[in-house]
């Protein structure tokens, strides 16, 4: 899991409608950070966000009781500033996931995207924590192993389907700019599956084996759930599809990358030969900021509507769910190596 520590610094592209009685409230499921001078940041369980000065004078200003909800008219009375200029700063805070919008009110397609982004991530990585402890502690290399392989499997089979889906979606998309970048994606995905395979050869299959394999249900569901939503529901789409990539963050952060393939090196559970196009294949995707192709579906998209937001998230969470489902059963799933 990448950790990053972010400051605010860019603005929303398009601002949420200036509606007075817009209400913000303060998202339940982070963590806050506190110093000496107040609000300092927090933590959303999948990355730790750092406030800069200005935005943590605002926060302790503006933010006395940060259980209430609070409509924009009352934050106005509260910062000496501009409408618009608060509203910024509110945005962008809704984008990161700190702030949660109560009222239902059409939300500029980016920001809805960032903000989807940051809570189905937090999402994910708190249910992980409650569901994947024993794995995660475990030191019996039986089950280590299993594990490993499972996800590998899993990776493999996932790809291994992305045609099956993403050649719908270009034909459903009209835009010529997302168009290409699909095209080259799919491209670049069906060569790796290929690879993919030749390091499964490695871990003792056959390719008679292999072709016989099946995923488990959870992997299949969310196959199956992309398939539908390339051709119904493409910003639902490209909400799940950038849950199967890392976050867009700088490419200086390919050492995190790098040191957590190190550490699955490191106890030599599987030939190296079976690991090394895994890994290629992780560090190219992270290089090429694949997880940057899905904001593509929003970038000329009209602002979303309260039931448009609530579909798309509500599938952006199944599919989280099934993300997770699917590494608590993968030890046992793929066990008869």
């Amino acid at each position: 899991m990448l950790e990053s520590n972010e400051f605010i610094s860019v603005c929303p592209q398009d601002l949420i409608s200036q509606h007075e009685d817009i209400e913000f409230q303060l998202n339940p499921n982070i963590k806050l950070k506190f110093s000496q001078d107040g609000i300092s940041g927090f933590d959303s369980h999948w990355r730790t966000i750092e406030f800069q000065p200005e935005v943590s004078q605002l926060l302790n200003n503006i933010f006395p009781s940060l259980e209430e909800t609070y409509s924009l008219q009352e934050l106005q009375r509260k910062y000496p500033h501009s409408k618009e200029e608060l509203l910024t700063i509110l945005q962008s805070l809704y984008e990161l996931g700190f702030l949660c919008i109560k009222t239902n009110l059409p939300i500029p397609a980016i920001s809805f995207y960032k903000h989807l982004t940051s809570i189905t991530r937090s999402y994910k990585a708190q249910m992980k924590e409650k569901s994947l402890t024993k794995i995660q502690t475990s030191n019996d290399p039986k089950t280590l192993k299993n594990n490993l392989v499972g996800k590998l499997l899993s990776l493999y089979f996932l790809l291994s389907e992305f045609p099956s889906h993403l050649s719908a979606a270009i034909s459903q998309t009209n835009s010529k700019e997302l168009q290409y970048k699909l095209s080259h994606h799919l491209s670049a995905e069906y060569w790796s599956s290929h690879t993919l395979k030749s390091g499964l050869l490695h871990l003792g299959y056959n390719t008679e084996t292999i072709n016989k394999l099946k995923p488990i249900p959870s992997i299949l569901g969310m196959i199956n759930l992309l398939r539908v939503l390339a051709r119904t529901d493409l910003l639902s789409y490209g909400a799940c599809l950038s849950l199967m990539e890392f976050p867009s963050v700088s490419r200086d952060k390919v050492g995190i990358v790098e040191a957590e393939w190190s550490k699955i090196e490191a106890l030599e559970l599987i030939p190296e030969k079976a690991l090394e196009p895994f890994k290629q294949h992780q560090l190219k995707n992270f290089v090429d900021s694949h997880g940057s192709i899905s904001v593509s579906f929003f970038k000329h998209a009209s602002p979303l509507g309260p039931e448009l937001q609530q579909q798309i998230k509500a599938n952006a969470f199944i599919f989280v769910e099934c993300q997770v489902d699917a590494l608590t059963k993968i030890d046992t799933h793929y066990n008869k190596i």
